[in-house]
């Protein structure tokens, strides 16, 4: 994820003032540490208050008023990621302040003027993307990078014991949830991809070497020979004796 900081700053903004509509060519984020206010965003007014943040996208016209005094902080970001998507809205941040605290850091990297406090600013201001992104409501955002990493899992480890309930648990779902969302991924069942990437590594072992059969179906993670030989019956229609001797 590419992301880059354009500004950061940090105000008190009087009671019973307020800024023109005006816009800027990067995301803004706008948080208020005290006060009470409303603001427009792209024509619809929302009402501010402490420990919420309002999100505006490149290119939308917002204005803002101040009821009682603002402690505003807020940074302007362009960031390179289909995965997160931004809208516009006032937002509460979580129970531990995640935004905020992220927010914080830029702020002390700026003013410490450290070794590679832009660097340092810029990796702060892509992890604000990612707690943002966790702040959306449940079910919102898609998770599909839970279950490729559950498939390479298995793309690399088909030959080892595999605990698929294990594996449903380490990506966040419930074992029937995972199968059901890896069989719309894949078109197969968990177990069904398990025993394909089994044989297609039996069949690549009796092709290309001359080890024999038993050894095979213990390197490949089937129980024993007779297992591999129901199985690989089942997929290609012969047993592996006879598929090693056709090709050779």
């Amino acid at each position: 994820m590419n992301c880059q900081l354009k500004f950061v700053s940090f105000f008190l903004r009087p009671a019973d003032s307020a800024i023109s509509l005006h816009q800027h060519d990067c995301y803004e984020i706008v948080y208020y540490l005290s006060g009470k206010g409303r603001t427009n965003i792209s024509g619809t007014a929302y009402d501010y208050g402490p420990e919420q943040f309002a999100i505006i996208e490149p290119g939308c016209g917002h204005d803002e008023y101040r009821q009682t005094e603002t402690q505003v902080l807020f940074i302007g970001l362009k960031y390179e990621s289909a995965a997160i998507r931004l809208s516009n809205g006032i937002y509460r941040d979580g129970t531990r302040q995640p935004i905020l605290r992220l927010l914080q850091q830029i702020r002390e990297e700026m003013r410490a003027h450290q070794a590679l406090y832009e660097s340092k600013m810029n990796l702060l201001a892509g992890e604000i993307l990612i707690e943002l992104a966790r702040l959306a409501p449940a079910g919102e955002a898609p998770r599909a990078g839970d279950l490729a990493y559950a498939i390479h899992y298995l793309d690399e480890n088909c030959s080892q014991p595999v605990s698929l309930k294990a594996l449903a648990e380490m990506t966040g779902y419930s074992y029937h949830r995972f199968r059901h969302l890896f069989k719309e991924r894949t078109g197969q069942s968990p177990v069904s991809y398990l025993i394909a990437k089994r044989l297609e590594k039996a069949g690549a072992l009796l092709r290309q070497t001359n080890l024999p059969i038993a050894r095979i179906a213990q390197d490949c993670g089937f129980y024993n020979e007779s297992q591999l030989s129901a199985m690989f019956r089942r997929t290609f229609k012969e047993s592996p004796g006879r598929y090693r001797r056709g090709i050779k």
